[in-house]
């Protein structure tokens, strides 16, 4: 199983073991778990490699890189398309952890290292998901525990 961790920094493991990636390999990686199924190569390059023009040589590279170090079966390549099969991400376990009362997704940033407008776009939704998850929480708490969600609240959502 492919597990694939957008908080922080990320990284990725297969079957339990970690998989050791370079930093373009962790933005195609990044860019694919955060938007699931079948991308168009020359977009997918443009958008990884914005303005330079060696994005479609570079998109081949890493994806070559990237199916050698994940396993064949974990990104699905043609000649005119790229995908990530099947993974796991962290950022999906973030409800049901918050819901433990575990609130550490608070404090973690989206895809560090990384400044794409694309990562900000992750970063609002992760925002997002935080405080619907701590809202969902409050409603479920009592009072005393509501009160003891505020600062975590005030901290996701400082609005």
């Amino acid at each position: 199983m492919l597990r694939v961790r957008l908080l922080g920094d990320i990284a990725a493991e297969r079957d339990g073991e970690p998989v050791p990636l370079s930093g373009p390999h962790r933005r195609l990686l990044a860019f694919l778990a955060l938007h699931p199924g079948s991308h168009e190569r020359d977009a997918l390059a443009a958008r990884i490699w914005p303005d330079l023009p060696t994005a479609r040589a570079n998109l081949r590279t890493a994806v070559w890189g990237l199916r050698r170090a994940l396993g064949v079966d974990a990104v699905e390549a043609t000649r005119t398309s790229v995908a990530l099969a099947g993974a796991v991400r962290d950022l999906d376990e973030i409800g049901p952890v918050i819901a433990g009362g575990d609130l550490s997704p608070l404090d973690a940033t989206p895809c560090v290292g990384l400044d794409d407008d694309w990562v900000a776009v992750a970063r609002a939704e992760h925002l997002r998901r935080c405080v619907a998850a701590l809202d969902a929480l409050g409603r479920r708490a009592g009072p005393g525990r509501r009160r003891a969600l505020d600062g975590p609240a005030l901290r996701a959502d400082p609005a």
